[in-house]
């Protein structure tokens, strides 16, 4: 009888190690291992001086193989919107874009053209089988604009060989920075000091990745690592990697995961390509800034001088980081918290996004992004979060888009050209031209 109790009073003693043992590693978890960083520890190297190429460095573009052809000549505009929409117009004068003609018109007639025009455009997209889009005119009531058929390149070198770029490029605190070409065959060239803060929007095939690279190579061309350091950030994980090695990338430093303070820190030279590191490089941008902030009040400065170079941060795609379950609030509280305060700083953002909805672009980042880039979206809706109006649908791709800033409103553009080969040229050229400082100089 004393046997048959023995068995249970076991089990019961069994259950109650073992449930006491698993309560107190519930109550005393271990911390999690720190993962392993994928990245490669710098080796401790001299300083090392650079002379910036300027645009010598990049191959020479291909010339043009025929004079440009008007889709439709001012002539056929005028009867077809007469005959088919009794909308009287004299074509003025007729400009040539990369990739539109432009038809300024003058009203013959005064007529309400809301509802007439908005026919008249989709007439003439039936009829030629291509997106003909409304403009506003500088020296007319209104312009046309009508895609090229034979559309032509702008190359990245094009621009940056032109009085205007290289006006920007000679002033030492400017971050010149290539566009492209607007409607009237001007080159649109910008100061990334003035205009602090880019929202880049469009969908895949729009020109926006393409134009990032177009502004980041003509910086980059322009100024040394001692003047510019750039932070890149790829989750995509194919735009931006040919930069790995670039002098100009920013020295991080990282804490490894679950360490106490500056614990086990390691330096890091890279483009980021995950949310986490990405979370992790914007975190220190922010450490830096009020570092800067922190040290302008010490000297009793508002501007920081040459010693504190400018620092370019590219985000591509801004997307796959806002909509991350792990990182996405504490990424958009980041991009948020560096757009509003970091121009005095000496840092400048660009974000570049194929999905221009509210999800991505929030009310806050929209506020603190008045500069705009809109390529061609996939709605009126997607236009409208972007560029504050319906239109970026009807763009043409490749390139084709508008440019908003505050103070010069709105320029359509068709932005540079650039390819794998030019960031290659740039890449090898500082990789192999830089030479150790020398007796303090």
């Amino acid at each position: 009888m004393g046997d048959y109790y023995i068995v249970p009073i076991l089990i019961a003693i069994a259950v109650y190690i073992y449930c006491s043992v698993g309560l107190k590693k519930l109550q005393n978890p271990k911390p999690p291992k720190a993962p392993v960083p994928n990245y490669h520890p710098l080796p401790i190297t001299p300083p090392m001086k650079y002379y910036a190429p300027g645009a010598d460095i990049f191959p020479e573009p291909p010339e043009m193989e025929s004079e440009p052809s008007e889709t439709i000549s001012g002539e056929e505009l005028e009867e077809f919107l007469l005959n088919e929409f009794k909308i009287d117009v004299e074509v003025i004068e007729t400009t040539q874009s990369p990739s539109l003609d432009i038809h300024h018109l003058r009203l013959n007639k005064m007529t309400d053209l809301g509802t007439k025009m908005n026919r008249a455009l989709e007439g003439m997209k039936a009829r030629y089988n291509l997106p003909f889009s409304q403009m506003s005119s500088r020296i007319g009531d209104i312009a046309i604009a009508a895609p090229r058929e034979d559309k032509q390149f702008v190359y990245l070198r094009d621009v940056m060989d032109t009085p205007e770029f290289e006006e920007l490029a000679d002033n030492p605190d400017a971050i010149p920075a290539v566009i492209g070409i607007d409607e009237n065959n001007n080159p649109v060239c910008i100061d990334l000091t003035k205009a602090p803060h880019f929202l880049v929007a469009g969908v895949t095939g729009s020109g926006k990745s393409v134009c990032a690279n177009s502004m980041l190579l003509s910086a980059l061309a322009s100024r040394t690592p001692d003047q510019l350091e750039v932070v890149l950030i790829d989750v995509k994980q194919v735009e931006m990697a040919p930069y790995n090695g670039l002098p100009h990338l920013k020295t991080m430093t990282f804490a490894p995961f679950g360490s106490v303070g500056m614990e086990g820190a390691y330096r890091v030279k890279q483009v980021f390509t995950e949310p986490g590191d990405a979370e992790t490089a914007l975190q220190s941008i922010i450490n830096t800034m009020q570092y800067r902030y922190a040290e302008a009040k010490r000297l009793g400065v508002r501007k920081l001088g040459k010693e504190y170079p400018h620092i370019l941060v590219i985000i591509d795609e801004m997307a796959d980081l806002m909509l991350s379950p792990a990182f996405g609030k504490s990424i958009e509280n980041k991009i948020v918290r560096i757009a509003q305060l970091a121009r005095a700083a000496k840092i400048h953002l660009v974000c570049c996004t194929q999905l221009p909805n509210v999800k991505v672009l929030t009310g806050l980042i929209r506020a603190n992004m008045p500069c705009r880039m809109v390529f061609h979206c996939s709605t009126a809706t997607d236009s409208r979060v972007s560029l504050g109006r319906s239109g970026a649908e009807n763009f043409l791709g490749n390139g084709d888009g508008v440019i908003s800033q505050p103070d010069k409103g709105e320029i359509r553009i068709q932005a540079a050209y650039s390819d794998e080969y030019d960031v290659a040229a740039l890449v090898e050229y500082y990789l192999e031209s830089g030479e150790p400082y020398t007796n303090g100089i």
